[in-house]
């Protein structure tokens, strides 16, 4: 038996972007960048900058798929910043072994996701 949910909502499918609404409410819809698909009566989008207008509106598994997303783009920031000299950094590894640059990519990304100033492990 399926979950009913209060309209409106936005829900992830796995595939797209989904919003339902009552008739003649999907003009918050349409004003985002959703489409209107007749046959599942809900309006729909790919894209995520889309979703984000209306994501106040996310279920548990929108929810879910917006924060997987914003993990994505916190490591892309953190692939920048080594890519943009703060290859220059110092952390510690074992002796005689170095991180690869996607592993220094990784935690750089967890230590500016867990607030931590890199600019204290520059080299010397």
């Amino acid at each position: 038996m399926p979950i009913i949910q209060k309209l409106p909502y936005l829900t992830w499918n796995g595939a797209r972007w989904e919003f339902f609404c009552r008739a003649g409410r999907g003009q918050i819809a349409k004003d985002a960048g959703f489409h209107h698909d007749w046959r599942a009566n809900c309006y729909w989008t790919g894209l995520r900058s889309s979703a984000i207008i209306l994501q106040q509106y996310a279920d548990d598994r929108a929810k879910a798929k917006l924060n997987e997303i914003n993990q994505h783009i916190d490591m892309s920031k953190a692939v920048d910043l080594v890519s943009m000299g703060i290859e220059d950094i110092e952390i510690p590894a074992p002796k005689g072994l170095s991180y690869l640059p996607f592993q220094r990519a990784g935690i750089v990304a967890m230590l500016l996701k867990l607030g931590f100033d890199i600019t204290k492990l520059k080299k010397k």
